[in-house]
């Protein structure tokens, strides 16, 4: 599929991305032809570069290899495999950056290009910076495997920078609990060597201030510019074909959103990447709103979280973002005419 066909779906990932993971595991002994079977996918479908796949697809790839190593950590140990040339054109991007800033704003500039389901954030502190990733499916364990496999990689890439590593990375944030078994919490020290906190706001590389003005050894010096310039005309392009598509990205967007208990105006309109105002106005034109989106898929979620999961009614209200339960049962109520205990209890 050519980047001009991209379907109106706010959930891809670039076929080369995908290729790149494939290629990463088949170095590891799986199979490349297995996962794709996983996915459903002719090898054929992988032919063009410029392409796009439904994250469900590539989903399905992450979970074949959890169930073939049983090792949760499995995305993490493939970064350190991972090569810059296997992210395209943001990784050449990278590779022709003057200093670690200059890096940064590239790959955030651009890693739209790479998948849409995925929005860095760089907030500064008194003397560091947090280089941050934050995933969004309807899928957390695809949501961790692919943040860690980001943070992997991100670090590996700081050996790009003429300066020690100690002197780059202050430490190491991810926003899942730390694992219970002490030989998981190793493989984190052994990668990173450096402080690895858990329970943490977003994933993400903590980064000493200075270290942004640091120089990179150049890969190709002198290609930025030229670099730019196609990578501009792709986001156009993707943009183009985005157009006249602004509700079902963002109907498939907000729902990922929900079932992550994350939703809100202001985090809908980042990782669409427009602001709220330009959101509001695309919604308008397509006869809607973000409130009549929001109610509609916050039920859509409601009937399939009381039908499928064991959390509790005040649970499935806190995640629609509901004040509490009761606040919960009364919305549902007002829209369905039963209270969402008797809808659970509905036989069949």
């Amino acid at each position: 599929m050519a980047m001009s066909d991209i379907p109106p779906s706010g959930e891809l990932v670039s076929i080369a991305l995908v290729r790149h993971f494939l290629d990463l595991a088949s170095r590891q002994g799986y199979s490349t032809a297995d996962l794709l079977a996983e996915a459903g996918l002719e090898p054929e479908r992988l032919a063009d570069d410029d392409g796009w796949l439904p994250v469900a697809q590539s989903a399905a790839m992450i979970h074949a290899v959890l169930r073939s190593s049983e090792d949760p950590q499995i995305s993490l140990k493939l970064s350190q495999l991972s090569f810059v040339s296997g992210f395209g054109i943001v990784g050449y991007l990278v590779e022709s950056s003057l200093t670690l800033k200059d890096a940064i704003q590239s790959v955030m500039r651009y890693e739209r290009l790479l998948s849409t389901v995925a929005v860095s954030h760089l907030d500064h502190f008194p003397g560091e910076v947090s280089w941050s990733i934050d995933c969004c499916t309807a899928d957390p364990v695809v949501d961790r495997q692919i943040e860690e496999f980001h943070i992997g990689v991100r670090h590996l890439f700081m050996r790009m920078v003429k300066e020690k590593l100690s002197n780059i990375v202050s430490s190491v944030h991810f926003r899942y609990p730390a694992p219970t078994d002490p030989e998981q919490l190793a493989v984190y020290q052994g990668i990173f060597d450096c402080p690895v906190q858990f329970d943490q706001a977003r994933s993400a590389l903590v980064l000493k201030l200075p270290a942004l003005a640091f120089e990179f050894h150049q890969m190709a010096p002198g290609l930025k510019q030229t670099l730019e310039g196609y990578a501009d005309r792709k986001m156009a392009e993707m943009m183009g074909a985005a157009s006249g598509s602004a509700l079902a990205q963002a109907r498939a967007q907000l729902s990922a959103l929900l079932y992550r208990g994350h939703a809100s105006r202001e985090r809908l309109a980042e990782y669409l990447g427009v602001s709220g105002r330009h959101l509001a106005r695309q919604l308008a034109a397509e006869g809607s709103s973000y409130g009549e989106l929001l109610d509609e898929l916050r039920l859509e979620v409601a009937h399939k979280l009381l039908t499928d999961s064991s959390r509790t009614i005040s649970e499935i209200g806190q995640q629609l973002s509901f004040s509490d339960g009761p606040s919960f049962s009364r919305w549902f109520r007002q829209r369905t005419g039963e209270t969402p205990r008797d809808y659970r209890l509905r036989p069949g």
